[in-house]
Formats: structure tokens, sequence, C-alpha cells
């Protein structure tokens, strides 16, 4: 690498380059500095004389992505919303925002002069001077065709930093990481061969280090992009490259396992296997000691120089947010260790394992139904900066835990378990913890839910994960209900999944025998009665209305835990509208038509998604089902052997707080056969593919595949599903989740006067209709479909209606929608919908 003016000594205590960022800012990035330390410069805090305090900023969806901090102790954070927010922390105060247009799920960072840059979902990096004002804008999907991908999606899922150089590094979903000019400039793109979540970070000798989802660590040159080395780590790695001062590297995998590797030429020093995958980045501390969570609910210390673990923390669910070490304001220990988890609870731990104290961030939010912590956390000057999955912002000052009977915090010993013993825990549909075991007192539920449940061992004050043996659970219920259960991914969580609405008002005695293997390996049993109460509805609301309209949005699973890995901030980004097609008073039944419409700001593709929903009311709450449906999961979709949401109607038309989202699928295929499973707009569909080809041309379309295809077959073999978590015991993915919902206005008119009909009639094998949309969308079609109900049941046919139903073009500006009828259903007498968009057009009835 040639000379270069800019090195200077550096807090690396090598020869280094300049800080490229904010002189004095605290936490410029996503990870504090250019090695991805996530460890404060200053870890004594000098007390200014401000008075403690808990503030929360609310925005209007969840937060995923990390808050910066500038010099003015200003916080800069992006929420699924899709607005970047500028925060006064002290004030609790919104400075200025900006909406781009789509989510955004990374960090941004603070230049040298003020101005923060942030890439986001709508395919874009945005430049902001402080005061608000957009300098300047790159938009990815103006690509070179050297760039030329496989990728289904551009967003900037990664997160943004600055290098040595005073560059900009950031990488995208479309597999490359970019390097530019510090005014928008394209300089290089290195092709990965897949996805890239991570923030690069970088080596004394300007070595630039980035983790790809294709399961390689990658070392490149900074001036060229081009590689140095690349290390199969064999996991998809999503957090961060950590860089310790003497250059080695601390990379966490979806195998579960922590890797340290030599920065010189990737070989692996160490591993340290936790049992689920690793999301949070490594932070390390002055005196080398390496400190990580895992999606099972541990925390780690391991010696950053041996790997030996010096101890761990448990905390019953799943911890994703990056720790970051910053001072301990009563000066009792060199610094404390701060994280959050999926309980929503920000932890601050001693370096010798000790709690200090806890936050409960569900204390001051609004929206608690889902209350993961998936943001890594911030430190300032004063207090640390820390987003949530309720839409939060929470501001919380070093010495906050100190006032006297401060909400939300617990100190030390008050987080200690008084039990001891295995006992079943509750968890609510947005994944929450309740750390008081089920015992005598009443577990109030809603009629429409999953029970979800998690076997805890409790010993000595602490809680410890207690793993269920397949096929040892037997369960009775007082009164009985038809019933399903299955057993989590992670083997310590169950799932009892009633097949219709429980009886609302009701007492039920549930009893569980169960054998489970203990944290030294023994096996052991045991049996427990749950009493369980279903809520009583206001009577007030009911869904069976004809024509009403709604919109499913701000979905969220946290179970299985791979999947808010994945994908959360995806889900709460959706939107799902529907209409109520039939209803049925006497059978308390009811039909929904569902039309998604996928791919806005930095999605190459538009996709549609078709559901038919079968539903059932009881009193106020509802339980609706679509079977043998696509998901949309942002990339591409996905087929699904049930998807069925349940709630409370609420007299707003919103569902109330802890509606139940479930979906199913089985998955223990073959690879090929998970192939041809999989739907047409997945890059490996050979129609895609032959488009690719098309786009790319030959000599760019070999290139993408040699890095792409390799990296595909990583992710289908070498047991990822196990690894992931991602399906069950009888592999099966089983989803449990939230969701929230609301009425939207009702276009049936203007979006009917817009089709005309040429034919419309159905025989005992076909539908077919004819007709012309005379006014169309330019940016969406017009979506034409048939649906099938039977009469005999009141549901609809459980067809994949994206798959089942063709569509033509005829001359002169019409179409044909044509619908085979399966020879099973036959001999069914139907009434059949000529659906447009959410509305039904026209209706037939036969035989």
């Amino acid at each position: 690498m040639k000379e270069d003016k800019n090195k200077v000594e550096s807090e690396y205590g090598t020869t280094a380059y300049k800080n490229p960022y904010q002189s004095n800012a605290p936490w410029p990035t996503m990870r504090g500095d250019m090695r991805n330390s996530g460890c404060l410069k200053n870890l004594k805090w000098e007390n200014p004389g401000i008075a403690p305090k808990a503030i929360h900023f609310r925005t209007n969806n969840a937060i995923f992505s990390t808050p910066v901090i500038d010099a003015e102790e200003q916080v800069f954070v992006g929420s699924a919303d899709h607005k970047f927010y500028a925060i006064d922390p002290h004030e609790g105060m919104e400075l200025w925002d900006h909406d781009v247009g789509e989510i955004i799920d990374s960090a941004g960072c603070v230049g040298k002069d003020g101005t923060v840059y942030i890439a986001a979902g709508d395919g874009k990096i945005h430049a902001y001077a402080p005061d608000g004002k957009e300098k300047w804008r790159y938009n990815v999907l103006k690509r070179k065709k050297e760039q030329f991908t496989f990728s289904t999606n551009y967003w900037f899922e990664a997160n943004i930093v600055l290098g040595p150089d005073d560059a900009i590094y950031v990488a995208n979903d479309d597999f490359f990481l970019y390097k530019f000019s510090i005014d928008g400039k394209p300089i290089w793109g290195y092709r990965t061969g897949f996805l890239i979540w991570s923030a690069p970070s970088f080596g004394k000798d300007g070595t630039v280090y980035i983790a790809g989802f294709d399961h390689l660590l990658y070392a490149l040159d900074m001036d060229t992009g081009r590689l140095k080395w690349k290390t199969n780590l064999h996991g998809s790695l999503v957090s961060s490259p950590c860089v310790g001062k003497e250059g080695t590297i601390y990379q966490g995998a979806f195998s579960g396992k922590m890797f340290a590797v030599n920065g010189k030429d990737g070989k692996v020093k160490w591993e340290v296997d936790t049992g689920a995958h690793i999301y949070a980045s490594a932070a390390i501390s002055p005196d080398n000691v390496v400190y990580f969570g895992s999606t099972q609910g541990t925390f780690y210390a391991v010696d950053g120089k041996t790997g030996n673990i010096k101890w761990t923390y448990y905390i019953g669910d799943a911890i994703r947010c990056s720790a970051s070490i910053g001072p301990d304001p009563e000066e009792m220990a060199p610094y404390l260790i701060y994280f959050g988890g999926g309980d929503g609870v920000v932890y601050a731990l001693e370096p010798n394992g000790k709690v200090r104290w806890s936050y409960d961030t569900l204390d001051q939010a609004l929206n608690t139904d889902y209350p993961n912590i998936n943001a890594s956390i911030a430190l300032g000057h004063n207090g640390i900066a820390v987003a949530s999955s309720t839409g939060d912002v929470i501001w919380l000052s070093y010495d906050y835990y100190l006032k006297k009977d401060a909400p939300g915090i617990k100190i030390g010993e008050e987080l200690l378990t008084k039990e001891e013993g295995v006992f079943w825990h509750f968890i609510t549909p947005g994944g929450r913890l309740h750390l008081k075991p089920l015992k005598e007192e009443i577990q109030d539920i809603e009629p429409t839910n999953v029970i979800s449940l998690r076997l805890l061992l409790h010993h000595k004050g602490k809680l410890s994960p207690a793993f269920l043996e397949p096929g040892s659970i037997r369960i009775n219920s007082t009164p009985k209900f038809k019933r399903r259960f299955e057993i989590q991914s992670d083997r310590h969580t169950l799932n009892i999944i009633p097949t219709e609405i429980l009886k609302p008002g009701t007492e039920y005695a549930l009893s569980i025998s169960a054998s489970y293997i203990d944290g030294e390996g023994e096996t052991n049993a045991t049996e427990h009665t749950l009493p369980l109460k279903t809520r009583t509805p206001p009577q007030k609301a009911s869904i069976l209305s004809e024509g009403a309209t709604f919109k499913i949005i701000h979905m969220a699973l946290p179970q299985p835990r791979i999947i808010p890995s994945l994908n959360q901030i995806g889900f709460a980004s959706l939107t799902i509208p529907f209409s109520i097609v039939e209803v049925d008073p006497e059978r308390k039944q009811f039909v929904v038509w569902a039309v998604h419409k996928f791919g806005e700001e930095g999605v190459p593709q538009k996709r549609i998604t078709l559901y038919a929903f079968s539903g059932t009311v009881e009193d106020d709450y509802f339980l609706m089902k679509s079977r043998n449906c696509l998901f949309e999961i942002t990339s591409f979709t996905i087929p699904l052997d049930l998807f069925r949401l349940g709630g409370l109607l609420t007299t707003d038309n919103t569902v109330a707080p802890g509606a139940s989202l479930h979906v199913d699928k089985f998955l223990g295929l073959g690879l090929v056969s998970l192939f041809t499973m999989l739907a047409g707009d997945t890059p490996v569909a050979p129609t895609q593919l032959l488009n690719y080809w098309r786009t790319g041309g030959t000599i760019q379309f070999i290139k993408a595949a040699i890095s792409f295809f390799p990296a595909l077959l990583r992710q289908f073999t070498g047991n990822t599903w196990d690894n992931w978590g991602l399906i069950n015991d009888k592999q099966r993915l089983v989803g449990v989740g939230t969701f929230k919902m609301e009425s939207i206005p009702n276009e049936k008119e203007t979006t009917l006067e817009q089709v005309e009909v040429y034919r419309f009639e159905a025989s005992t094998k076909r539908v077919i209709a004819e007709y012309k949309v005379t006014e169309k969308d330019p940016e969406w079609p017009t979506v034409i479909c048939i649906l099938l109900v039977d009469k005999a049941t009141g549901k609809p046919l459980a067809l994949n209606y994206n798959s089942a139903v063709k569509h033509k073009k005829l001359r002169g500006g019409k179409e044909r929608v044509t619908l085979s009828i399966p020879k099973s259903d036959r001999e069914k007498n139907f009434k059949v919908y000529l659906m447009v968009d959410i509305y039904p057009l026209k209706m037939i009835e036969f035989p």
C-alpha cells in the first residue's frame, strides 16, 4: 500500500490513521469506533450535575437500528416508520426528521463536520447536514453493469461507516460492499456471495474486514477493494467483526460459535460454541475480555487470548443487542457492560458477571406487544441510548439507577429468583417471558391465542433452560378442547395450539407431564397442572360486517428465535389489506380476501400475494386461517401450510393488544424438493435465472454465479436449519407472534368501476372470466382473481391462488383469468367470486 500522509499515532497504540469521525463524538458509529470495539474511549464519567432521567421518544413503528451520538450528545436513529430522526435526549424532543420512503434497518454515522450519513431501505445513501438539510443522496439502483446481482432486494440493512481514509463504506442486500468518497461518488464495489448486514471494521494497516451471510469473513485492500484473504466460518455472519488492539478479529456466526481469527491471514485461533445462533456483535474490553450475547439467552464473558469462558449470565430470552462497554458511575468497577434483551430489559453487568441494575423499557412504553431490543447500545457522555421494537428511543442517564425508587429499575438482588426447581413460564404472543413461574395463580389468556410456555430451572437464584425430550410430553385439559402442540426449535418452549376459539370467560386446568435434560446432562421428569382462564370480552364489537375493510400491520414473529434475526423489520413494515367478502351470523363464520402488494423503494421486483381466509367468531373474538398460501418475507415469498390470525376486535375497528399470529410449514424436505417448493420469484427459479441471464449478459451472469451458487449451497447444507433453529423435532417451521390491525377506507366503488367484464362463467372443471381494466395504475396492476367458497362449509377452497389462477392477455386490451378446479373438489357446490383487488365484483353459484 502506498504511503499515506494521514497516518498518525492513534488509540490503537500502533501506527494507524486519523479518526474520520466527529471530534469528541462519544458514539459516532454503530460500534463506537473504526475497530467496532464496542468500548467507549473514555471510561471515566464525570458527573456534570444533570438530573438523572429516563426519557422515551416514540416513533410510529418498530426500531431495529442502533442510535449514534454526536459531540453535542444528539441522538440519530432510523425507524421502520420510514423516518430518520435527530433527537435531543435531554429535552426528549425531536430536532428534525426525514421520511426516506422505506424502512431504516441500519445505523448512521457522524462525520468530522457533523454530517450524518444513513443508508436505508429505499436503496439510497443520504447525507444530512447537522441542521437536517439533505446534502446529497446516492441511489444504488443506478448500478453499473459490472455490479450485476442475483439479489431480489436492494435494501441497505448493513451499517454505514467511515474508514481511516475518510471514505464511506457500506454494504447492500445486492451482495456488494461499496466504497464511496465523502461526497457520494462510488470508488469500488466488492462482490460477495450473498447478503451483507454487518458493519466493516478496519485493521491498523487499513485492511477492511467485512462479514457476509455467505459464511465468509473477508479481508480487503482499502485502496483497491481487492481480496487479501477470506475464511469460511461455516455459518451465516451478520454480526460485525470486532478488532482487538493486537489485531485479532472476533466474529460471531449463525452456527452458534464465536471465533477469534488472526487478522493477518484469516486463520482461526479459537472458537466458543453457545448452542444457538449469534446475531450480536462482540465488544472487547481494555483488559482483553470479549463480551457478547447468544440467542439462546446467555450472555458470555470470554478471555480474548485463550477463548476460555470466564462467566455466563442467562436472561431467559434471546439476546440480539450488541453489548457496549462504558463507565461505572460509582467507580466500583473499571467499567460496566451494557446490553439489552429480547425481554425488553436493559442490563448493566460488572466485569465479574454480577448484575448492577436492569431497566424495563416497557415501564414507559405505549406499545408493549413486542418488547425485543434488537438495536445495540450507544454510549454518550452522560448516558446510554437504546432503541426498541416498541418504537421507543430511550435515554438513560448513567446514574439513573441511583435515583430513589427510579421507575423501571431493579437493583442486583431483585433480579435473583427465589424459587427452587423446574417451572413453566408464560410467554406473551409478542415474546415477553413472564419471570414469575406459573403455579397457583391463574394466568389470563386470550381465547384465540396459541398458548406458549417455557420450561426453566430455578437454582440458587439463577435461571437456566430445561431442554424438553420430544415424545415425552403428555397434555390433558379440564374442560377439554381440541388442540395440537409443538415443541419449539429451542427445545424448552412449548406451543399449545387450540384448533378453534376457546370459550371466553372459562377456567381451564392444563396438566402437562414431560421429561427434560438439565444443565448437567441429566434426564428428569416433571408434572404440573397450570391454571388458565380465558378473558371475557366486552361484547361491543364484531367483525361480522360484510364489506368491511381492514389492514394487517406491524407483524412480529419472536418464535422461533431465528425469525427476528432474519427479517423482523421486514415483517414490521408489511401491510396486508383485506375485505370481508361474506358473513354467516348463524354459523358465526366469515370469508376474507386479502391482496398484498409488495415492492416499493429499494426492491427491484414487485410481488403480489393472495390470501383466502376462513373466519370464525365468538363474541368480540375472531380467528381467521389461510391454508396453502404464499407469504412475503421481503426477499421472496415462501409457501405456508397455515397462516392464522386471531384477536379481540375493539369498537374503533382495531385489534386489541395481545393478538395472535401463527404460521406453520413442514420443511423436512430434501434439497431438490425444497427448491421445487419455493415460489417462482426466488433467485433459483428457472424463469428468474433466465431473466437474470438476459439482464446481465453471459459474462456478468457467470461472474455473479461463481460467488452466488456456492454461497447458496452452503446455506442449504451442513445442517443449516438445525444451526439456525428454524425447524423443530417434527421438521416444521412453527412461527408464533403478534400483529396489529386497523380499518381502512372502503374504495370498492372507485376500484370496481375500472373493470369491464365480458364473460364470467363456471363449470365443474373450471371458472373463466374475461375483462378489461379501463384505468390502470402506473405503479401497480389491478389484481383480478377468482375465489371459490364451498357452500356446504361456508369456507373458501384452500388453494394457492397465486399459482392456481392463470392469466392471459387477449386482443384489444382484454384479459382472461382461469381457475381449474381440482378433481377432488369437482363434486362440491360453490359460490364463485370475481375479485378486483380486495373487492368482489360479481358472484355466481354452481351447479
